[in-house]
């Protein structure tokens, strides 16, 4: 007589016909992460080198250069010693540059972005590429362990997530049309707080205001210095740089979703042989090195956005500094969690297998026989090393530093943001 969890499981696929039954095979847990988005779909298709995904630096740089340049503002003379002022401003080592114009070249955050994007567009490819393979190379290196009973729930997390992707790839114009609307949100908070309020010169707030609200007048994306053109290519730009940071977001999120789903039905097991340094799991390192370096450099992202805000602009960008404040530390702490937790379960199994294995083997040894003596030191030598094994992703130090530059860089632009 079937059980309450085979009746489930029974009902679950019988509700979805595209859930097969039988043995769970490494080649069946593919995670389709290219779907995510057409771009990255359309050049995995075409096996297309990753490389040229920066040539969307020059596309996103290209309008802003035109614009500005047809609109007189791309430089000004004596930038250099302006820059240096800046500079200097920006490590309150000087009092800054009373020239108020901002011409592209001085619109530091924007460029900054740009790059920033370019790059973050690369690695969420690559970010593509070990997240389509992680289960089934987890699972064919007997990492990832699904008992019998838990091969339909896995399945259908793993059909789920990729259903995930796909809605993300099929809905990309909703995310386009949120990206305008950030961008939106961004550029009304400049135009209600002026730009670059932490380069205005002096220390009393009403003419550093005054400061600000000026040189937002001569920012080369304010209609009154650019026209109509400047807000619409800035406009246009800036959601480019939020799609791509939103993309790259919801490919974590999708991921996550099925491990998440399954982390009571699998056990993550762990190489005691350890013979790439991460007991087995090389391919996580990889996978969590690439979310680590597109932390790194999306914190210059936003540091360099939100120092150019006041505490009065933030209500304008909380859907980017939420982003800025919660995903990260998710894609960090929760798979580290998911997998601690599974390698518990997988350590308490494998402790209770090997103290039945030697069990018998005691009750087969004459008692006090030095046969029995051996049999004993045996296992508290073997089951020593089941207990004492961790999956080591990444040092110390590493974890330590990462975590402070990322709690440094939070602490330091929330203090700057209300100190203005």
């Amino acid at each position: 007589m079937l059980g309450p969890g085979a009746w489930w499981d029974a009902f679950r696929r019988w509700r979805d016909i595209r859930v097969p039954g039988g043995e769970l095979t490494s080649a069946e847990l593919t995670l389709r992460a290219y779907d995510v988005d057409p771009l990255f779909r359309w050049f995995h298709r075409r096996r297309l080198p990753p490389r040229l995904l920066l040539l969307s630096l020059p596309v996103q740089l290209a309008p802003l250069v035109i614009c500005s340049g047809f609109g007189g503002n791309l430089t000004r003379s004596g930038f250099p010693a302006v820059a240096g002022a800046d500079f200097r401003r920006l490590l309150r080592l000087g009092p800054g540059s009373p020239d108020f114009s901002v011409p592209l070249v001085r619109d530091y955050p924007s460029l900054i972005n740009v790059v920033i994007a370019a790059f973050t567009l690369l690695l969420a490819f690559e970010n593509c590429r070990r997240i389509a393979d992680f289960p089934s190379g987890l699972h064919a290196r007997g990492l990832m362990l699904v008992p019998p009973h838990s091969r339909t729930k896995v399945r259908v997390a793993l059909l789920r997530a990729n259903r995930y992707f796909s809605a993300c790839g099929r809905h990309s114009w909703a995310v386009a049309l949120v990206s305008l609307v950030i961008a939106g949100l961004l550029s009304g908070a400049y135009r209600e707080g002026g730009v670059f309020l932490w380069l205005a010169p002096g220390t009393d707030d009403g003419a550093r205001h005054e400061w600000s609200m000026r040189a937002y007048a001569s920012w080369w994306a304010s209609p009154e210095a650019g026209g109509p053109t400047g807000p619409v290519v800035y406009a246009l730009v800036a959601s480019g740089i939020a799609y791509v940071i939103i993309k790259h977001n919801l490919m974590g999120l999708c991921m996550m979703s099925f491990f998440f789903a399954i982390r009571k039905d699998v056990v993550y097991a762990f190489d005691t042989a350890n013979p790439d340094g991460c007991h087995g799991w090389k391919a996580m390192q990889d996978l969590l090195s690439g979310v680590v370096v597109s932390l790194l450099i999306s914190l210059v992202g936003f540091c360099s956005l939100f120092l150019s805000l006041s505490v009065r602009q933030v209500s304008w960008t909380a859907p980017f500094l939420l982003l800025f404040l919660l995903c990260v530390p998710l894609f960090l702490l929760l798979p580290v969690a998911l997998l601690r937790s599974g390698t518990k379960r997988y350590r308490e199994q494998e402790i209770a297998r090997l103290r039945s294995c030697f069990a018998e083997l005691r009750q087969r040894a004459v008692p006090g026989s030095l046969e029995q003596f051996e049999i004993a030191r045996a296992e508290r030598r073997e089951i020593a090393v089941i207990r004492e094994g961790r999956v080591q992703l990444f040092p110390v130090k590493e974890m330590v530093a990462t975590v402070s530059v990322y709690v440094g860089s939070v602490v330091t632009t929330i203090l700057g943001i209300f100190n203005r």
